[in-house]
């Protein structure tokens, strides 16, 4: 302890030093002490709104950071859910919605199925859509022997004679008769709901679902295949999940939650005395049983009973039983419902060697509800609450629970809704993955424990079931999720869901093997962890946890009380990836963030105990390698936003202080100076301590303007403005009313796309991109002029839709360039952008018009970036020099001046397409602007000048670019400079390591390593080649030896073999490369990555595997032997390619 405190004594004094003495006032707030590009500032007046104040030196809107959207980076979206575009706008909105809607789900949760039903499609459809269900169960009067009749009726069965006389001679009360008979009614409506939910699917249709129902996560085997692949399954899963009738399948799941709730509450307050007298009928082993078409209707007596098998109604009047087999689980058959109801005793329920179990609903609804008793719950696959294309809910009133399985369970929705409640108890979960609250596609998934001690434990033990989980991703703890395709431009990819886990009171253990866990979200979606109250404890292992947003996505962690410990490797706690939004909030309590270096250090002896030879320098860079990285509020990734604001207590912080690093409240950089993201770290009050480097209690820190750690003792209330009211995502902007215009007779088809109901919606839209072009010209012009931004986002999806289906035709291309002009400027943005992405030659004279067209030159707000954009995409045949560099150099507006630049640097990239006047022209343009106000305008003509190599006086600016304060300007001027021939840029890249930028580390094989791998001809193991010292010792040494020229051949000789679309023209060029350059390692290894990308991404991809295509992956793979012999990875892939093949 002793030691660690001088460690970071040490580190505070030489920050104290950097710092030096200066020191100014800002406006009576804040005494500065600057570092470089970071500064700690000691806040003065703590009366400032923190939020408002470090938004502001952020220069980001406190209520609306919506990221860019998804179009403008080529993905064609599929099933919006607009809850999820609403979330992404704040985060700070986001955590009031998660904590809002937590409370509303602790309340109403409370032993009611229902009111937990009608909350969650309140949730996506907005407070005010009010779903209807007829409870005809609680008003007609039917004894039991009219409701069993009336249930063969609806089932096209005559009635049974000798099955009602069971009832007759039943010792059953008659009080019980008539809650059971009430029962048997509502399961009979809803039965005939449920039927009528799916009679538009085919027969086919209804098998390829019922076959494997867990297709849409397993695609191709029994094996957690990872969210970025071909969508080619799920989209086809999706044109089929359009044409059930949703309305009438949660109908019918509130018609029978209702009669549930309505049966459970009064057979709970049942006199015990009722039971005395009910023993085994004389017929059967049990008080009662019926057959029906739908699944037989049973009674279990008080004792200790074992039952296998699913029934359509199941009541247990007591005892310690035991359930097996696929209990409570309305699946692969519509109408097929199954209700299960035990009133106490301790039980066990296990369906492990199952699929299906639990409260499960496929095609159907399937609900358990057990009133009392400390009970044990096993299962395998798809159970505890889980509904795929259908509603699955268990329900425990009380005691101490254990729930234990393998995959997709505890709270799991996919075109559907599964809830798992238990109000009360120290329950025990455990799961492999995909599970405790977990929505995906049109779906909700909840995890609701009301109070209790309870731990939450996903990890991958034995396999518990058929299906196998991913190794590096756990989807669990309220976690959003989807797919996106692999190939995302002119492929779908699809909107996920919410995924929320909610806990009441009790301290709680949460812990994840692996990512995508604890109110975490990957892909547009939503995940959502909330806790009530305790002292908690976090362990997200390999990180990705605690509120982790990745890809386009939004997430929120909320921990309303308790001293709470979180502990996490890498992107732990409010840390968002690309364009997503990612909150964590703790309101009050003396909390640790991070593992402490004191347990860190036990863990590093305890691992290490067998080596004598440690001594304390080694044992910090082990601590160090431990310690929370890129976590607690940062950003990672193009245009990420993420927060963590605690707002009461005297907290500790634990980052790292080298290596990656960027934690509270610090940004990665990225890779490009177009895509910085955002970053907060907000402490409210206490004192609080960090390790991290800058940070300090009653100060803010500001990295790079982009990222800042904010630590106050605010004394005031409402810090960010949206706590005085509900928020309601789905109340409408005053700016844009919702209304048609006068002039606009919409078809009406087109109305019901402004139905808050979703599902509804969903169905519609399937109408529509089937009608094809038919539809197309109706939807154009409804969009020219409406300014409900709800309902053109849906349209415009449903153009995009169409335009896959069909490609880009004239009819098609015609009416989206009239929408160049339309009102809304999303409209616009879209209309630019598809047509761009499709490479629509005959828009080019519609976008140029838009261009020229007075509306955007005098609205700022109407911006032309897109436009230009597009017409760069749409025609790379004529040059418009003159128009893009009139935009570069004389526009007001940033975005204008980037993509017009962007623009130019493409045409000096294909310059010899050019005139000499025109190649001058774009020259002289790139000059100008290199020493432009506008960093990032100067950093991209800097790198535009590449091209211009040849030319002397270029040659002399990109040198005297290099030595820019800014680190970006800098880069791009080396990798110009090397790129034609000068050696000497060389060290000046090598030196830009130390500049923590996204890919100065392991980066999609875009990182810098790559670079200079490929300029010095050499190349170092995984675990140094992003180590400065390494490079720079090797340079020094090696340095003058290196042929430039000659490595630049090879690398422009191997990006010629990865843009080969035929794999033998690049295998050709790589056995070239090979047999002239053997000992090259950069060759190799580059070869390696070459046959592995053609295996996972483009022969693995494809729908159909044929023996062709695996005896390719084969011979791709014994090459990969071959410049690898020594990697086991590679051989064990080959022994399962062959057995593959032996199967096929």
């Amino acid at each position: 302890m002793k030691f660690t405190r001088i460690i970071y004594s040490i580190w505070f004094l030489l920050i104290l030093c950097l710092s030096g003495c200066e020191n100014e006032s800002e406006v009576n707030i804040v005494e500065k002490a600057t570092i470089k590009s970071h500064k700690t500032i000691k806040i003065q007046n703590v009366t400032v709104n923190p939020v408002q104040h470090a938004t502001k030196l952020l220069g980001i809107n406190l209520k609306n950071m919506e990221r860019p959207n998804s179009i403008e980076d080529g993905y064609h979206m599929v099933c919006r859910m607009p809850i999820i575009d609403k979330l992404k706008k704040s985060p700070f909105a986001l955590q009031q919605w998660a904590t809002e809607k937590s409370d509303e789900i602790q309340s109403r949760s409370y032993n009611s199925l229902k009111e937990t039903l009608l909350c969650l499609l309140n949730t996506v459809n907005g407070s005010d859509y009010k779903y209807k269900y007829a409870p005809q169960f609680q008003v007609r009067k039917m004894t039991l022997v009219e409701a069993y009749r009336y249930l063969l009726r609806v089932t096209n069965e005559a009635s049974n004679p000798n099955s009602e006389q069971l009832i007759f001679n039943s010792k059953l009360s008659d009080e019980f008769k008539n809650n059971l008979s009430k029962l048997i009614l509502a399961l009979a409506d809803a039965s005939l709901m449920t039927k009528s939910a799916f009679k538009n699917l085919s027969k086919e249709e209804l098998i390829f679902l019922e076959k494997r129902p867990e297709r849409y996560f397993f695609p191709n085997n029994l094996r957690f295949d990872f969210m970025t692949g071909p969508t080619d399954v799920q989209y086809k899963m999706v044109l089929i999940n359009r044409k059930i009738d949703f309305d009438k399948l949660f109908e019918a799941s509130i018609l029978l939650s209702a009669a549930v709730d309505t049966f459970s509450e009064n057979f709970k307050n049942t006199d015990e005395t009722f039971f005395q007298n009910t023993t085994k009928s004389e017929d059967f082993d049990m008080p009662l049983f019926l057959p029906s078409p739908l699944g037989n209707i049973v009674v279990l007596g008080p004792g200790n009973d074992e039952f296998k098998g699913c029934s359509a109604i199941l009541i247990d009047l007591g005892g310690n039983d035991k359930y097996l087999g696929q209990i409570s689980t309305g699946h692969l058959t519509p109408g097929r419902i199954s209700i299960s109801i035990d009133r106490d005793g301790d039980d066990v329920y296990n369906s492990q060697s199952d699929r299906f179990g639990q409260g499960a609903g496929c095609l159907s609804v399937g609900i358990l509800a057990d009133l009392s008793g400390n009970d044990i719950y096993i299962a395998g696959d798809i159970a505890q609450g889980v509904g795929l294309y259908g509603v699955g809910l268990l329900i425990d009133h009380e005691g101490d629970d254990y729930y234990r399985m393998n995959v997709l369970g505890q709270g799991v929705g996919l075109f559907g809704i599964g809830n798992l409640i238990d109000n009360s108890g120290n329950d025990r979960y455990l799961i492999n993955s995909l599970g405790q609250g977990v929505g995906s596609t049109m779906g909700i998934g909840l995890l609701c424990d009301r109070e209790g001690d309870d731990k939450y434990i996903a990890k991958r033990e034995e396999t518990r079931g058929r299906l196998v989980a991913h190794k590096n991703w756990s989807h669990v703890q309220g976690a959003g999720l989807s797919i996106r395709s692999h190939k995302w431009r002119r492929h779908p990819s699809i909107y996920g869901g919410i995924g929320m886990l909610s806990d009441g009171a009790g301290d709680d253990f949460y812990y994840a093997e692996k990512g995508n866990c604890m109110g975490s979200s990957y892909f547009m979606s939503v995940g959502m962890l909330v806790d009530h109250g305790g002292d908690d404890k976090y362990i997200p292992e390999s990180g990705y946890g605690i509120s982790s947003a990745v890809h386009w996505t939004a997430s929120a962690f909320v921990d309303k009380s308790g001293n709470d410990v979180y502990f996490g490797a890498t992107q732990t706690g409010g840390v968002a990836s690309d364009r997503s939004v990612a909150i964590m909030a703790d309101y009050e309590g003396d909390d640790i963030y991070g593992p402490t270096p004191e347990y860190i250090r036990s863990l590093v002896l305890k691992e290490h105990e067998d080596k004598k030879n440690l001594n304390d320098k080694s044992i910090d860079l082990l601590i160090n390698k431990k310690l929370a990285d890129v976590s607690y509020g940062a950003a990672k990734k193009p245009n990420a936003v993420g927060v963590l604001v605690d707002y009461k207590g005297n907290d500790r912080y634990y980052a790292k202080n080298f290596g990656w690093g960027e934690s509270c409240g610090g940004v990665m950089p990225p890779m490009e100076p177009k895509h910085w993201g955002h970053a907060l770290l907000i402490d409210l009050n206490g004192n609080d301590f960090y390790s991290k480097a800058g940070r300090k209690n009653n100060h803010y820190h500001l990295y790079d303007n982009h990222g800042i750690c904010y630590d106050t003792d605010y004394s005031g209330q409402h810090f960010f403005g949206l706590e005085t009211q509900t928020y309601d995502p789905f109340k409408k902007n005053k700016t844009h009313t919702g209304e048609f215009k006068q002039n606009q007779n919409p078809d009406r088809s087109l109305i019901k796309l402004k139905n808050h109901n979703i599902f509804r919606r969903f169905s519609e839209y399937g109408k529509l991109v089937n009608s094809g072009e038919s539809s197309v010209v109706e939807i154009a012009d409804f969009l020219l002029h409406s300014i409900d931004n709800e309902i053109n986002r849906d349209l415009t999806e449903i153009l995009a839709e169409i335009v896959l289906k069909t490609d880009m035709s004239p009819l098609l291309a015609h009416n989206i360039e009239n929408l160049l002009i339309a009102e809304d400027p999303y409209v616009r943005l879209f209309s630019a952008r598809i047509l761009g992405w499709w490479n629509s030659k005959r828009s080019k004279g519609a976008i140029l018009d838009a261009i020229k067209s007075a509306n955007y030159s005098d609205s700022p707000q109407r911006e032309c970036s897109d436009l230009l954009w597009a017409l760069g995409k749409v025609d790379q045949t004529e040059n418009y020099t003159d128009l893009f560099a009139d935009y570069a150099i004389n526009d007001s507006n940033h975005q204008n001046r980037l993509e017009a630049l962007l623009g130019l640097a493409h045409y000096a990239k294909n310059k010899s397409s050019l005139t000499n006047d025109e190649s001058k022209h774009v020259l002289e343009t790139l000059l100008s602007l290199i020493d432009d106000d506008d960093i990032i305008i100067s950093a991209y003509a800097v790198k535009g000048l590449e091209f211009y190599g040849e030319d002397a006086h270029t040659l002399k600016e990109l040198k005297r670019k290099m030595t820019s304060t800014d680190e970006y300007v800098k880069r791009f001027s080396a990798h110009a400079l090397i790129r034609n021939g000068v050696k000497e840029a060389i060290p000046i890249l090598i030196r830009s390591l130390t500049f923590p930028s996204i890919d100065t580390f392991e980066h999609y094989d875009h990182d810098l390593a790559k670079s200079l791998a490929f300029y010095c001809g050499v190349d170092f193991p995984v675990d140094t080649r992003h180590d400065y010292k390494t490079w720079q010792e090797w340079w020094d040494k090696n340095g003058s030896t290196v042929d430039l020229n000659k490595n630049l051949k090879i690398m422009h000789d191997i990006e010629n073999a990865f843009g080969k679309e035929n794999i033998e023209e690049g295998i050709r060029i790589f056995e070239n490369l090979l047999l002239a350059n053997p000992d090259n390692k950069v060759v190799q290894k580059r070869y390696l990555f070459f046959c592995n990308h053609w295996i996972t991404y483009n022969l693995l991809t494809l729908p159909v595997k044929s023996r062709d295509i695996i005896t390719k992956c084969i011979q791709l793979q014994m090459t990969m032997i071959r410049l690898d012999p020594e990697n086991i990875k590679y051989q064990e892939r080959l022994i399962f390619f062959e057995n593959w093949l032996d199967k096929l």
